[in-house]
């Protein structure tokens, strides 16, 4: 059978030793039964004075004199396998297949003994998408190991590629893209079309795998959610601003609102997830036996970085590796603590932000209009006012990117044995940080200043700067480099047509080298991470600042098509990896949405004051009943949406009967 067209490329540094790439080699081979293909290129290809043109250039062309590379040489490995090897893969990974008729119904984990019985087994590029090609590569160099007396200094459990890239030998690690899927998946979107289809996911899906199509169905169902809040919410907001007597019923009902939508939007993205899971695998999430062939089928192995000590498991007697509780206590203890000083740091910054704008206030009331240069709107009115906010968000972003380094830092230190353990963790350090340091300012503002005008002020500006920042970097700077790099790339083939003589002996950039020119691939937990942030924003302060969902809306709507752009276009091609769930990250949200009950509440009543209001008059006791008891109203609200919200669709429901019908009617025959 021919070698698989989706390999992966490793790139090894010129410096590498000979001897170290044929061990590499030898072990794919021989541990992984792939085969690698290995050419020694030169990265950055072009003439070595590439500002010499006319007259000199071509004398150096005529006089035959060989022309230098002004790039440093490196060793492009494909690897790749097989048809019958990646069937094998496939077997052992029980992947999900389609059957034919006759055979059952729905899908099926694919075993070698009944091949014939699955849609396409005879035709490979169709049977096995790209990533599910990708998948299979991916698994099998995974269980590649590097030998101790050929590769030195071994960490753990960590694979050959893994030590590879420790010890800076492979400096990329990628799949490459294929520029008629790339085109097809941007074909998904146009000027009258901003959200992704149940076709248009699949394509994704074939393309990056499980873990990113889903986030892309994540926020396309969460954007199309918003819509509604986001009209409430201005609506809400113009409502008030035209009857201001009765913003206080108003921002009541829109509250209540507010916190049904949030449990209507995890229930829905549940049931919404459990579809694409069944149209996908064929197996519902929540379904006992189905759980456990999804928890056989995916394989949780430990992880390479994994260091434990051999031991016996008590129930099956195999071997294992365990982790002592007592360091593991220990590493967990040191891990709060070190984020506990990391918030109280943040804390002190927020406080003295907030100081730093009471006196800029002060200062501008007091003397802008005494001095010539102060005394413009524009100067004292926007600019000088806006100094702090400004400030406090730098050094707030800074922060942020220095804490998600030391959350990184934490959680591999910490150890942990499982992949989906070792995301929790970090799921919860980030969204604990999360929320209350990136919040913290708005929450001082809400309870203690108490002032609902500065936390609408706050609130307005920084989700107005994160709009127009974040549409900047994520959407026109990516299409201005894109731009730029298609009109070089042009430019560059015109002029190597209009001097074919000097240029015919050169070796072009081969396409291997051209993706490892683009950016690392990126993960799709800081893209959670900036939609837990935001979710956050516009849910707990929904009151004070109605307008945040139309704002989040508008810009998700770009966020769409940036980032499936940027993964396009811009950045190399991600190995996939597998997932049935968004896993801890719908946790997060629903955390988000419980507390942002709790913080509205507290808005109306303490903050704005709208239940004095509604009472017309000042009783303390009163209005502590009147918001406990909305507060019950609210979470009774969502236990009725939990319980009466089936996170499996109907439809759904008869297939299965219908399948399990067709299997015992073969099997009585």
């Amino acid at each position: 059978m021919a070698a698989r067209v989706a390999p992966i490329i490793a790139i090894f540094d010129g410096d590498t030793p000979d001897e170290l790439i044929a061990h590499f080699c030898t072990a794919m081979r021989e541990q992984g039964g792939l085969e690698v293909e290995v050419e020694k290129q030169v990265r950055h290809a072009e003439p070595a004075d590439s500002k010499k043109k006319g007259k000199d250039a071509e004398a150096a062309s005529v006089s035959g004199e060989d022309i230098q590379q002004d790039g440093e040489p490196v060793f492009v490995c494909k690897v790749s396998a097989t048809w019958q090897r990646l069937m094998d893969l496939a077997a052992d990974l029980r992947l999900m297949k389609r059957v034919k008729k006759g055979h059952g119904k729905g899908m099926q984990p694919f075993t070698l003994s009944e091949v014939d019985k699955f849609v396409n087994a005879d035709s490979p590029n169709v049977f096995l998408t790209q990533a599910d090609q990708l998948l299979l590569l991916h698994y099998a160099t995974d269980h590649v190991l590097p030998d101790p007396e050929l590769f030195e200094g071994v960490q753990g459990r960590e694979t050959l590629l893994m030590w590879c890239e420790r010890n800076e030998y492979v400096t990329d690690l990628f799949a490459l893209h294929e520029e008629s899927r790339v085109n097809e998946l941007m074909a998904c979107f146009s000027k009258k079309k901003h959200m992704l289809n149940d076709e248009d996911l699949v394509k994704f899906r074939e393309y990056f795998g499980d873990r990113v199509a889903l986030y892309f169905a994540f926020l396309s169902y969460y954007t199309h959610r918003l819509h509604l809040f986001a009209f409430l919410g201005v609506l809400a907001f113009v409502l008030s601003v035209l009857m201001p007597r009765e913003r206080a019923y108003i921002m009541c009902a829109f509250a209540l609102f507010a916190s049904v939508w949030n449990v209507l939007f995890i229930a829905g993205w549940k049931r919404r997830n459990t579809s694409l899971t069944y149209k996908w695998r064929g197996l519902i999430l929540g379904d006992s036996a189905d759980e456990d062939l999804m928890s056989r089928a995916l394989k949780e192995e430990l992880r390479p970085q994994f260091v434990g000590e051999p031991a016996k498991d008590p129930i099956t007697n195999e071997d294992i590796f365990v982790y002592p509780s007592k360091y593991k206590a220990f590493k967990y203890t040191v891990s709060c603590l070190i984020t506990l000083m990391c918030l109280y740091i943040a804390s002190r910054v927020m406080i003295m932000a907030l100081d730093f704008t009471d006196i800029n206030n002060f200062w501008i009331a007091e003397n802008a209009l005494l001095n010539w240069w102060s005394k413009p709107f524009i100067v004292h009115g926007v600019l000088l006012a806006n100094v702090p906010l400004v400030l406090y968000l730098v050094a707030l972003n800074i922060f942020d990117m220095a804490y998600k380094y030391i959350a990184h830092f934490l959680n591999d230190w910490e150890n942990h044995k499982y992949e989906f353990e070792y995301d929790n963790a970090l799921v919860l350090k980030l969204v604990l940080f999360q929320f209350i340091a990136m919040n913290m300012s708005y929450l001082y503002m809400a309870f203690v200043m108490c002032s609902i005008d500065r936390l609408f002020a706050g609130l307005r500006n920084v989700l107005m700067i994160e709009l127009i920042t974040g549409n900047v970097k994520e959407a026109l700077i990516p299409y201005v480099m894109q731009q730029r790099k298609a009109k070089a790339k042009a430019k560059e083939i015109a002029e190597q047509k209009k001097d074919e003589t000097r240029t015919k002996d050169l070796p072009g950039l081969s396409i291997e080298l051209e993706q490892a020119a683009l950016g690392d691939a990126e993960n799709v937990f800081d893209d959670y991470f900036e939609l837990t942030r935001q979710f956050a924003q516009i849910n707990i302060f929904a009151t004070a600042f109605p307008l945040g969902s139309a704002l989040a809306c508008a810009n998700n709507h770009i966020e769409i098509f940036s980032d499936a752009f940027k993964r396009c276009r811009l950045l190399k091609r991600a190995l996939p990896h597998r997932a049935v769930t968004i896993g801890s990250w719908v946790h997060a949200f629903d955390l988000l949405s419980m507390l942002s009950v709790i913080t509205n509440i507290l808005i109306i009543s303490m903050t704005a004051g709208y239940f004095r209001e509604i009472l017309g008059e000042k009783d303390s006791a009163l209005e502590f009943f009147l918001m406990v008891g909305l507060e019950h109203l609210i979470f009774i609200a969502r236990v009725f949406v939990r319980k009466f919200v089936d996170p499996v669709a109907g439809w759904i429901a008869t297939e299965r009967a219908q399948e399990l019908y067709s299997t015992s009617k073969s099997l009585s025959q």
